[in-house]
């Protein structure tokens, strides 16, 4: 199993803490082999053409892919092969719950998985109650994407970060991602167009929030409870069926 510190050597990608993300199978919703449910498609590897630009386009056709069960096996045999042949160093998926990521470690070769990219910052903790504990227990680094809450969120106006951050001489953002990043099994991957919040950011590395903040924040953020989850889960089902072709 790789570590986080170990994960950040992956592929390099854009981000505010300077992090980089390997290659990942995903499972956001649906469950579909390949974005145009090209079966063959999903079976050939990308990047048999050599290390060039093209590599780049390929990767991000490959990495945006959600799965079924039964396209594990080869997915994870195809990204293995690439792994050995040097063209990847790592690959990872996205989105996979706890389900999910049993289903991938029962595949050969599956827990070679180098993280699991998923939503999480201090408004959305709904990882807290299973996903993130597995991963803990399994040695498997998760990757919190929108550690700032994304587009359109409120967490960077957030005032007990504010105050914390005040008291630390530092943004809210930074705040933010040394909570996201306190336990050392989770890398943040903020996203930044500018150098002045790339270098904000990058005070998160170097931060430690004491137990009494990280109570504060607790306080202001506690996560949802298994009753909110179960809601949120049986509205996510219904939404999906009713947005198939002949939901209702």
């Amino acid at each position: 199993m790789r570590t986080a510190s170990e994960i950040c050597k992956c592929e390099e990608v854009e981000s505010g803490l300077g992090q980089t993300k390997p290659l990942k199978l995903q499972r956001p919703f649906g469950r579909r082999i390949t974005e145009s449910g090209d079966a063959d498609a999903a079976r050939k590897p990308p990047f048999d053409g050599g290390l060039d630009q093209s590599r780049r386009d390929e990767c991000h056709r490959y990495r945006h892919v959600d799965l079924t069960n039964a396209a594990l096996l080869p997915r994870v045999a195809d990204f293995e092969s690439l792994r050995a042949a040097g063209k990847i160093r790592a690959w990872g998926v996205s989105n996979f719950k706890v389900s999910d990521m049993e289903d991938l470690f029962r595949v050969p070769h599956g827990d070679r998985c180098a993280t699991n990219q998923v939503l999480y910052n201090v408004g959305s903790r709904d990882i807290e109650h299973d996903l993130l504990p597995w991963c803990e227990q399994h040695s498997l680094p998760v990757m919190a994407y929108s550690p700032l809450g994304g587009p359109g969120a409120n967490l960077l106006r957030d005032p007990t970060l504010a105050r914390i951050g005040e008291a630390h001489g530092c943004s809210s953002a930074a705040i933010a991602l040394a909570w996201t990043i306190r336990n050392g099994n989770v890398i943040a991957i903020p996203e930044s167009g500018l150098a002045t919040h790339v270098k904000e950011n990058a005070v998160a590395l170097s931060m430690t929030l004491t137990p009494q903040e990280l109570q504060t924040i607790e306080a202001a953020h506690p996560p949802p409870n298994r009753y909110v989850l179960g809601l949120k889960y049986w509205t996510r089902r219904v939404l999906r069926a009713l947005s198939r072709p002949g939901g209702e």
